[in-house]
C-alpha cells in the first residue's frame, strides 16, 4: 500500500492534468485520475517498476477519458460524419506507423511531452531517468521521423 501511495503522489498530478486537457473539465479529470488509481490497485499493478506503472496508468487514464467523451457524444446524439471517421482512421494509421520501431520509453516520453504537454523534468522523474535523457529521446524521435518524411 505504501508503494501505491508513492505512485499516487508522483503520477496523480500528471494524469489529472492530462485528463483535464482531454476532457476540458477539472472535476471530471479528477474523477478519471482517481478511477485510474482504483483500477491500478485492483489490478495489483502498483508494485511493478515505475516505467510500467506510468505506461499502464497513462493508457488506462486515456481510455477512461475517451470513454467519458464517447458518453458525452452519445448523450448529445451527434453522429460522426464520413469525414470525421476517415480522419480518425487516417490518424490511427499515422500513429501506428510512427510508433513502429520506437522504444517504449521513448514513445512514452514523446506522447507525454508532445501530446499531453508534460514538462520534460516531470517525464524524467516519472520514468526514473534524467531530463537530458528525455531531451535526447525527443531529438532522436524528431531526427528519425524527419528523415522518414
Amino acid at each position: 500500500m505504501e508503494e501505491l501511495d508513492r505512485q499516487y503522489r508522483r503520477l496523480f498530478p500528471i494524469l489529472r492534468a492530462k485528463c483535464a486537457r482531454l476532457l476540458g473539465d477539472v472535476a471530471e479529470a479528477e474523477e478519471v485520475a482517481q478511477e485510474t488509481f482504483v483500477r491500478l490497485w485492483k489490478a495489483g499493478q502498483s508494485d511493478r517498476p515505475v516505467r510500467e506503472v506510468l505506461a499502464w496508468s497513462h493508457t488506462t487514464a486515456t481510455r477512461l477519458a475517451i470513454d467519458r467523451l464517447r458518453q458525452r457524444k452519445l448523450r448529445l446524439a451527434v453522429p460522426l460524419d464520413d469525414v470525421a471517421v476517415t480522419r480518425q482512421a487516417h490518424l490511427r494509421l499515422v500513429l501506428r506507423e510512427l510508433a513502429r520501431g520506437v522504444p517504449e520509453d521513448q514513445l512514452t516520453a514523446v506522447l507525454l511531452h508532445r501530446v499531453d504537454g508534460v514538462p520534460q523534468e516531470e517525464i524524467a522523474q516519472s520514468l526514473g531517468c534524467t531530463a537530458r535523457t528525455v531531451r535526447r529521446w525527443l531529438a532522436d524521435f524528431d531526427a528519425h521521423h524527419s528523415e522518414a518524411s
